[in-house]
């Protein structure tokens, strides 16, 4: 008999023990005081459970569980802008052509540049003499996909200007080109809209780079080839950096606990209005196993008065 009880006691320490060394449920119970809040508001989330480990993902953009992992989005790319020409005689030619491909090598040399595919963007509005003639938003997708061009997350995108003349024994004067403005718009998925280019930090390289017949600063890019030569000599490019449709990173949380670390719970401000799906990604590993779970609340955020 005493060695029996021997036996259960020796028994239930280690069961004891066992369970001592595992990883408690990772299952979060998360409740907020009330559905609706206005914005600029604290949301409270009160926890019932003890996880290890609990990330946050408020549901804002950039920071949406559904796409954590989510690293080949592709996005839009949207470019505009504002040109201004003066100085043809005795009628202004449209002598610029706005491009983009996706087959240049990025070697700026050209006879790389020529030996590239480039399509023109021939929706794009050009000045006949009024100064700041906007463009128009110019789709670059869409643009491309018309041309049964398929681009992917990987693929460079390069938007050129191409500059060449008309002049001959009729005109009297040479078109002078001046782009006062440029903007390149990244378009996500869920319509979030990330500035990448504008005049002052687009990176044109010019194709010579002589200066002789363009002229590019911070504020503007002007085209104008001084020499009087019948027929003119003209044939300068600018061309941008490459860019990228899937320059979308993955959506990220927020690590809100540790092992180390008691919650019970956890307050956030949303400063925009809208309806979001706040996740509370949950784990407890250890040597001996363990498990993951997840946590949804709906949080309404209503103007601020």
């Amino acid at each position: 008999m005493k060695y029996n009880t021997i036996i259960l006691l020796a028994s239930a320490l280690v069961m004891a023990s066992c369970q001592k060394d595992q990883a408690p449920d990772p299952k979060l119970g998360v409740t907020t005081d009330k559905t609706e809040y206005k914005a600029g508001e604290p949301v409270t989330f009160r926890f019932s459970g003890d996880p290890d480990n609990i990330v946050f993902y408020s549901g804002e953009y950039g920071h949406n569980y559904a796409d954590k992992d989510n690293y080949s989005r592709v996005g839009t790319l949207l470019f505009d802008f504002t040109s201004w020409v003066r100085w043809g005689a005795p009628e202004i030619m449209q002598n610029i052509e706005v491009l983009v491909s996706t087959d240049f090598d990025g070697v700026y040399e050209l006879e790389n540049v020529e030996g590239a595919d480039w399509l023109e963007l021939d929706g794009a509005v050009l000045s006949s003499g009024e100064d700041r003639t906007p463009s128009g938003i110019q789709n670059i997708n869409d643009i491309l996909a018309d041309n049964g061009i398929t681009v992917s997350p990987d693929d460079d995108i390069y938007i050129a200007f191409h500059y060449f003349d008309y002049q001959d024994e009729v005109r009297t004067g040479q078109d002078q080109w001046i782009l006062r403005s440029v903007n390149l718009d990244l378009v996500a998925p869920d319509g979030e809209k990330t500035n990448i280019a504008t005049m002052a930090n687009i990176g044109w390289t010019r194709i010579p780079d002589d200066g002789s017949v363009v002229n590019v600063s911070s504020s503007q890019v002007l085209f104008n080839d001084e020499d009087e030569t019948i027929p003119s000599r003209s044939n300068s490019w600018i061309i941008s950096p490459a860019f990228s449709i899937g320059g979308i990173p993955a959506d990220t949380g927020v690590a809100i606990k540790g092992i180390d670390t008691d919650m019970s719970e956890y307050t956030y401000t949303y400063n925009e209005p809208g309806t979001y799906t706040a996740v509370f990604a949950t784990s407890s590993i250890w040597y001996t196993g363990g498990s993951s779970s997840t946590a949804e609340v709906t949080v309404t955020v209503l103007p601020a008065e």
